[in-house]
């Protein structure tokens, strides 16, 4: 059955496909909440202007079978990036991992399409064929070859490198985790905060409710870095819009989740993530430094993995960094990729960081 591409400018798009984007995603155990079209909908929404959609969209004559959502600046339009670039941890093509025939086809529409000249991906998750360094490698020598049916020549190459950074606790090492609340160390500063006050955990879902908290959550944030001596990403409004675009496009997905602890009516530590499939991603935290010896951060995270367990989820991805409080509860850390593409005499360059 015979693909083909389309490129395409117009931002209403999305909502055209909006359910044919979030079926492939739901398909494909591998990818993510950050691959739903709602986030790349939030992201364009806030941080869209002075900036060129270039949605690539590879069909057959059935169904869409891979969907590329690149954009570039205004003043740069030859230099392409994923949409979600430095706000997703994960980032990615959308597409059926096991489909080799459409992946062929995206390469040949890179090496035959003109208009660009430099392609960046960032953060693409080690399980997706795009950080395979074999698979790029077929794909990028300079040599010519016939594959599947089709000619074509590849003017592409190669060098790769391996880096850590999202750490995360999955299967029987989360589950171990469930009674963290009931830990000495965990439960000196819970006694401390009911001996003093009122103590709640609240887990929410929807995004009505969320927002009742947003206002609260960014405000607590801001305050945590100023104390750090650095600059909240809420200090400045485009991020904040982002959130709140956030709650509206995700809230038919059943992803978002916001997590805090309230003491005698007061916040003192919240979380933004998402929950998908069988996985908390572990997006935003925050928490109170006026209480900061009494790790309320801490104390919230235990209770988000024993809801989470308790709810039958798996794995709990702490997401982009390896921070020393995480590496308490790492089981597993996962790779990310990131590659350069270029055409003509330059090089591809495939590094994984």
């Amino acid at each position: 059955m015979p693909l083909h591409c389309s490129l395409i400018e117009d931002p209403n798009y999305f909502e055209t496909i909006s359910k044919d984007w979030d079926s492939l995603v739901e398909s494909n155990r591998h990818l993510d909440a950050f691959s739903l079209c709602g986030f790349s909908r939030a992201w364009w929404k806030a941080y869209g202007k002075n900036k060129k959609l270039r949605l690539l969209i590879i069909k057959d004559e059935q169904k869409i079978r891979l969907i590329a959502p690149f954009y570039c600046e205004l003043s740069e339009p030859s230099v392409w990036r994923l949409i979600g670039h430095f706000r997703a941890d994960y980032n990615n093509a959308i597409f059926d991992f096991a489909d080799t025939e459409v992946l062929e086809h995206f390469f040949s529409w890179m090496n035959d399409k003109t208009g660009w000249g430099k392609i960046f991906l960032r953060r693409i998750p080690e399980e997706s064929p795009l950080s395979s360094p074999l698979l790029l490698k077929k794909y990028s020598q300079n040599r010519r070859g016939l594959e599947k049916g089709f000619f074509w020549r590849s003017r592409l190459r190669v060098s790769h490198q391996w880096k850590t950074e999202h750490s995360s606790v999955c299967e029987e090492a989360f589950k171990n985790l469930e009674k963290l609340t009931q830990h000495r160390h965990y439960r000196k500063h819970i006694n401390w905060f009911e001996q003093n006050g009122s103590l709640e955990y609240h887990c929410l879902n929807e995004s009505e409710f969320i927002r009742g908290y947003l206002s609260d959550f960014m405000a607590l944030h801001v305050r945590e870095w100023e104390r750090k001596g650095g600059e909240s990403l809420f200090s400045k409004d485009e991020n904040k819009f982002f959130y709140k675009y956030l709650l509206e496009e995700l809230k038919n997905n059943h992803v978002l989740r916001f997590d805090c602890l309230v003491w005698n009516q007061k916040i003192v530590a919240a979380h933004f993530g998402f929950e998908w499939k069988n996985k908390i991603y572990y997006y935003k935290p925050c928490y109170d430094h006026s209480v900061e010896e009494h790790s309320p951060g801490r104390i919230l995270l235990a209770y988000i993995i024993a809801d989470s367990v308790q709810k039958g989820f798996v794995e709990m991805d702490f997401l982009l960094g390896v921070e020393e409080y995480k590496k308490k509860y790492t089981s597993h850390v996962r790779k990310t990729a990131s590659l350069e593409f270029s055409k003509g005499n330059q090089f591809f360059n495939f590094k994984i960081c």
